[in-house]
């Protein structure tokens, strides 16, 4: 196990369960904070970055990076696996995420500050939830 590594040989066993649930429970809390870190950045680095870079050029770089990072990943772990009726569906999504949604809140950011626009795009799931009852009357 990883965390007998990091363990003393001399604590007791007990001391040693004690330690390993205190790294099991820290864990989701790391996971959760790199996120908050990371994604509360990105509005700052995206407001920061148009000084220097056009707002669609900016977008643009952003989403082929990622989606480079994740293509490279899935065929490092052989996981790629797309079938030729999924692909219409997915370029579809890709497009609406990367253009319509990623790439207007990057031109946005022109003009309203970097926390406004976290704060209005952290909004969103609950105008989906909204939309959804409204347009399937649930």
């Amino acid at each position: 196990d990883t965390c007998e590594r990091w363990l003393s040989p001399n604590l007791g066993i007990s001391q040693k369960l004690k330690f390993k649930r205190l790294l099991e429970n820290i864990k989701p809390k790391l996971a959760v904070a790199a996120l908050c870190l990371i994604w509360g950045s990105t509005y700052f680095v995206l407001g920061e970055s148009l000084n220097t870079m056009p707002p669609l050029f900016l977008a643009g770089i952003r989403q082929i990076m990622a989606g480079g990072f994740i293509l490279l990943w899935l065929l490092i772990k052989n996981k790629l696996i797309i079938k030729k009726h999924e692909l219409i569906k997915i370029l579809i999504i890709g497009f609406c995420i990367a253009f319509l949604s990623n790439s207007m809140v990057t031109w946005a950011l022109q003009y309203v500050p970097g926390g406004v626009t976290a704060l209005i795009c952290t909004t969103i799931p609950v105008w989906v939830v909204i939309i959804e009852a409204i347009w399937f009357k649930k």
